[in-house]
């Protein structure tokens, strides 16, 4: 069977569609040279979701640069494209698009972390002999292990199931070991460091104002919300940019004057 035929099998349509009318460019030949001759892939651009049949423009609403490549088999595990309206916070010139791929994963084999704090013991060099010791006298896990490990190698089938078993009590007894032995945990903070110390509770309540104009628009899609959603993503960029060249010009200043007193102090804002 070749490749293609896979789309056909699938109801997926063979010949794509777009809104674009303009002349196909040397990129656009070296595009289609790599989907066909190096990576079997297929443009899913007009093939799939609410864009099938349509292949709406990606730039500027007259052009097409934006794809979703695939292979054959990947058709069947998307279950949602759509290319969404210009938002000019997001990109200058070029539109979102938004995709949803369904997981092979039944919901009985995806598992959660219950734990409220993700926990980090931190090994200590020096209780490398109490760890072995107390590891070794673990005997009963051990013996546990052996006997499961000797079971799977006598029989002629292993499942996944006695494989995540022998692993489940493998990492129970170096976690145990490890808690009985070594120091104490050391919780993960959760803080992020302020890597813009420039973004202001200005910039905050307009970001916020944009994601309010945003969820509207993803409710009720029509002209009165998307026009607010564009106000107010215009403004969210338009107070970011003067608070960041406010803070710049402020710095700058700082620095100035620091050098007229003193060079060595400069340095300090540095560090």
């Amino acid at each position: 069977m070749l490749d293609y035929e896979q789309l056909k099998l699938q109801n997926k349509p063979l010949s794509r569609t777009s809104e674009c009318h303009c002349n196909i460019n040397n990129f656009g030949h070296k595009l289609f040279d790599i989907c066909k001759k190096k990576l079997n892939v297929y443009i899913a651009n007009s093939r799939l979701g609410s864009d099938i049949g349509i292949g709406r423009t990606t730039c500027k609403n007259v052009s097409v640069i934006d794809y979703l490549l695939l292979s054959s088999e990947l058709f069947s595990l998307v279950d949602e494209i759509e290319i969404l309206d210009f938002v000019p916070l997001f990109c200058d010139v070029h539109n979102a698009i938004h995709i949803v791929f369904n997981s092979v994963l039944s919901h009985n084999e995806i598992t959660h972390d219950t734990s409220q704090n993700s926990t980090l013991i931190k090994w200590n060099d020096n209780n490398r002999n109490e760890f072995v010791n107390t590891f070794h006298k673990s005997q009963d896990q051990l013996i546990n292990i052996m006997n499961d490990l000797e079971n799977i190698y006598t029989r002629d089938t292993c499942t996944q199931q006695d494989i995540d078993n022998v692993t489940r009590e493998i990492n129970e007894l170096f976690q145990n070991t490890a808690k009985t032995t070594l120091s104490k945990p050391h919780y993960k903070s959760r803080k992020k460091p302020n890597s813009k110390p420039w973004y202001t509770n200005k910039c905050l309540s307009s970001r916020k104002k944009f994601h309010k104009a945003r969820k509207r628009y993803n409710i009720h899609k029509n002209e009165v919300t998307r026009k607010q959603l564009l106000e107010t993503s215009k403004s969210y960029k338009m107070v970011t940019n003067q608070v960041y060249k406010n803070y710049q010009f402020d710095f700058e200043q700082k620095l100035r004057n620091k050098s007229k007193k003193t060079r060595e102090r400069v340095w300090e804002n540095f560090k």
